[in-house]
């Protein structure tokens, strides 16, 4: 069975609820289970841990990212989730075989041998 990460990016504000958001990514989800997959999902409004959404991207086949535009770019909480969740999966489970190591960071980066 394939996996999904379902992220709902959107940040609450007294004049903008998150409702569209909130629907696109349950339809989202809907869709997902309907050609059989197994779903995860993130909500920024609720708390997260940051190894445990580390675990969740390593675990999921499929990442989808349902955000507002704000200002041409994602909400703040959203960036701080980025900054957050993939710091912490840096040097572990988000980059292993990806090329680099602690010893060599720099030696043949990306390349696969």
């Amino acid at each position: 069975m394939k996996k999904a990460l379902i992220i709902n990016a959107h940040q609450e504000y007294p004049f903008a609820k998150g409702e569209l958001n909130k629907e696109i990514a349950k339809r989202i989800e809907n869709y997902l289970k309907s050609i059989g997959y197994e779903i995860k999902t993130t909500t920024m409004k609720d708390e997260w841990n940051a190894d445990e959404e580390v675990d969740k991207h390593t675990w999921a086949d499929v990442v989808v990212l349902q955000s507002p535009t704000n200002w041409m770019g994602f909400p703040w909480i959203f960036k701080k989730y980025m900054d957050e969740v993939y710091t912490a999966g840096m040097f572990g489970k988000m980059s292993q075989n990806d090329g680099r190591t602690a010893e060599t960071p720099k030696k043949n980066y990306g390349l696969v041998d």
